[in-house]
């Protein structure tokens, strides 16, 4: 047999090659089973994975681009830690470094995303949490460089995302089956995919069940803790006063706890609180927050896979791949306490 290639190994072991390199870096994403079966077949085969990694990128620089959007809170929140965690769980098994760029108003208007590529710098980007006004991804996409979104959208581009929209749906089933009809709504912003996506969700499931959009139900945040918190007090004033709030985010949900807690309610007896994202904190908050649960990490590791894809997984194989790869994964409703029957 020829030279072996962590696409050899992957297509013998019947899984992606994120898989096999989860497990070669003995990781606790994949469960022990495929983890020994993928090892036994490195074991029979000879295989090195460093000497496999050099080869799989024979000629390039070996570093990719992991670009993060410019807020606030982008590195102490955990929804981006476990996207970075799912990357880096897979990037270094194959031989790659990472470069941390953060899209500030400087690094759009100097082109840097576009250097990085004709400097060769970098073999591909990961973009993460892109907005829906960075025009810039156009002309990346026309100029047909190697790029990945990770949870966002952007036509003609490859990427992966959570089915935000059915997530956002699932919730308000959620919300009506416990016989709540007053529903307030803390709104992300639309300028992110997960902000539209919710949106839409939230808005076909009221319409699924008969219930109208009221804007006098609805404030709006920028995803953090003190946008949730002063939108509360909003829905709060609101009269007939909603008996359940959805928030786009854990983050605004947590906001929007302590607001309803200073105006001598609680949740969810007085109102109930539904967040997204389920990040750790929605699980030791006191009561535990109901959310929508997105894969991030494993969104994270398939975004890789699909950056390698379009590099190609081998020298022979580069800029084979046509098209764009684009997959959808589901999200779960995930029940804890904040969540419960209005009272009558």
């Amino acid at each position: 047999m020829g030279r072996l290639t962590i696409r050899d190994i992957a297509r013998i072991a019947n899984v992606s090659r994120s898989t096999v390199s989860l497990a070669l870096n003995d990781s606790p994403r994949i469960n022990a089973d495929t983890k020994r079966r993928v090892l036994q077949i490195v074991e029979e085969m000879d295989y090195h994975p460093n000497a496999m990694a050099r080869a799989l990128v024979g000629g390039r620089t070996r570093v990719l681009s992991l670009l993060v959007p410019q807020i606030d809170h982008v590195f102490s929140d955990s929804y981006f830690s476990e996207t970075v965690s799912g990357i880096t769980d897979v990037i270094y098994g194959l031989g790659y470094s990472l470069m941390l760029e953060v899209a500030t108003k400087s690094f759009i208007e100097n082109e840097v995303y576009d250097r990085l590529f004709k400097e060769r710098r970098v073999d591909g980007m990961l973009i993460v949490g892109s907005l829906t006004t960075d025009v810039w991804i156009s002309e990346m996409r026309d100029k047909r460089r190697p790029i990945c979104l990770v949870n966002s959208i952007w036509d003609g581009v490859s990427s992966v995302v959570a089915d935000n929209r059915a997530g956002a749906e699932r919730a308000v089933d959620h919300i009506v089956n416990l016989g709540h009809r007053v529903i307030g709504y803390i709104k992300g912003l639309d300028i992110t995919t997960v902000g539209q996506q919710r949106d839409e969700g939230f808005r076909a499931g009221l319409a699924r069940h008969g219930i109208a959009y009221d804007e006098r139900n609805v404030a709006y945040g920028n995803f953090s803790e003190e946008s949730g918190h002063e939108a509360m007090g909003k829905i709060l004033a609101a009269s007939p006063r909603p008996t359940a709030v959805f928030t786009t985010n854990d983050r605004m949900a947590i906001g929007a706890m302590r607001r309803i807690r200073e105006a001598g309610l609680r949740v969810p007896e007085d109102v109930a609180l539904v967040g997204g994202d389920d990040i750790p904190l929605a699980h030791y908050i006191t009561p535990a927050l109901t959310t929508i649960r997105q894969p991030m990490d494993v969104i994270g590791s398939q975004a890789v896979e699909i950056l390698l894809e379009i590099l190609g997984a081998d020298d022979e194989e580069q800029g084979q791949v046509e098209g764009t790869i684009q997959r959808v994964l589901d999200t779960e409703l995930v029940v804890r306490e904040s969540s419960g029957a209005p009272r009558h």
